[in-house]
């Protein structure tokens, strides 16, 4: 964790306005396997929500070298709002809606709502993602606009 550290604050500026936000061993693809590397990903949330925005750094480290094989880093520029006007609550239940929609999604298990900037096809913007699971233990997210409350990317679109 220490040497991730080292490496993305020395390559990326402003990395002490970042959070770690999630440190996690990868998952072998061979599930026999002992996970061969470790992922370390810093983003900055908005002061106002705790909405997370788009600067961000990730740095991969190989478990058996103890050198890093990876670094993606991301400085979008975003200055529109970022506190919602539709609530976690109302996002949540506005995902679930779009979910049973799909025979795949209906039963499908439903995150917390969280709130974050994202890059799309028109720019940014402030969402709530969240993310299902079904019982074949596949992963969709849904992105509701946090200000409007449409639904961003509808199934079957």
């Amino acid at each position: 964790m220490a040497l991730a550290e080292e490496f993305a604050g020395a390559r990326f500026a402003g990395f002490a306005e970042l959070e770690l936000l999630r440190a996690q061993a990868n998952e072998p693809s061979d599930t026999s396997a002992t996970p061969t590397s470790f992922t370390a990903t810093w983003q900055k949330r908005a002061a106002d929500s705790g909405a997370l925005l788009p600067l961000c750094v990730s740095v991969d480290v190989s478990l058996q070298t103890g050198r890093v094989w990876g670094y993606q880093a991301e400085r979008g520029t975003y200055d529109g709002p970022t506190v919602p006007k539709i609530g976690e609550a109302q996002a949540l239940q506005t995902a679930v809606a779009e979910a049973d929609k799909s025979p795949t999604w209906a039963e499908a298990v439903a995150s917390a709502p969280q709130l974050q900037v994202v890059r799309l096809n028109q720019g940014y913007k402030l969402v709530w993602i969240v993310e299902f699971e079904n019982a074949a233990r596949l992963l969709t997210d849904i992105l509701v606009d946090a200000l409007t409350g449409e639904v961003l990317n509808p199934l079957g679109s």
